[in-house]
């Protein structure tokens, strides 16, 4: 008890409202075991990392609490550098983290070994840094782990959409082959038409999945 007291009144210090508190709390409940002087630290390192104000930084901190939980003060600057560099654009990964707080955090090895993993699909570095622009969460995807292995090989010899239209957004890619692969199977059983994109197999739930099929 004394310990979530001692983390709320630290986050409510730097002007985190209330309820956000508690969102965050529920969210990552981690945060409990954190000493205040250690968050109120780090609430400081995301406003100076990322070149927010106080304001700012306490909108990126409620909508990515985890950020908190990790070490960013150590693990923030080598990420933000390796993509400024990767990028080839000063600024980049401070650009990057602000559009998409998740992505802080990744450490800089991680994010390295999943776009290496893309590079060695045959993805030259001018693709890839136009396709993290549009999708920042695009460093998180490692197309080297067993599962997806078994995805890629679904994509090549079976799905009517490309690699790059699943990269498109994690969220087709990150639905699970089964689902992917059974919706699909459904569709053409009965010969209905394909979607122009994996949205519909990926982001519908089942019963407007259903809804739309009929």
């Amino acid at each position: 008890a004394a310990a979530a007291t001692a983390a709320s009144l630290s986050l409510q210090r730097h002007q985190v409202p209330v309820e956000q508190v508690a969102h965050m709390l529920l969210r990552q409940p981690t945060m409990l075991a954190l000493r205040p002087e250690l968050l109120s630290a780090r609430m400081v390192a995301l406003q100076q990392h990322l070149g927010l104000d106080a304001a700012a930084a306490v909108h990126i901190a409620i909508a990515q609490p985890r950020l908190l939980t990790n070490k960013l003060e150590a693990s923030l600057p080598p990420l933000l550098l390796f993509l400024d560099g990767y990028m080839r654009e000063a600024g980049a990964g401070r650009k990057l983290v602000r559009a998409r707080p998740a992505l802080g955090t990744l450490t800089a090895i991680a994010a390295e070994q999943n776009i290496g993993s893309l590079a060695a699909r045959g993805y030259k570095q001018k693709e890839i840094q136009t396709m993290i622009s549009k999708e920042p969460m695009l460093p998180f995807i490692n197309l080297t782990s067993p599962l997806q292995r078994q995805k890629l090989e679904w994509i090549d010899r079976v799905s009517p959409w490309t690699l790059a239209e699943f990269l498109a957004s994690p969220r087709y890619f990150n639905a699970t082959t089964r689902r992917l692969a059974g919706r699909l199977a459904f569709l053409r059983a009965f010969e209905l038409q394909e979607p122009p994109s994996p949205r519909m197999l990926a982001c519908t739930v089942d019963a407007e999945f259903v809804g739309l099929v009929r």
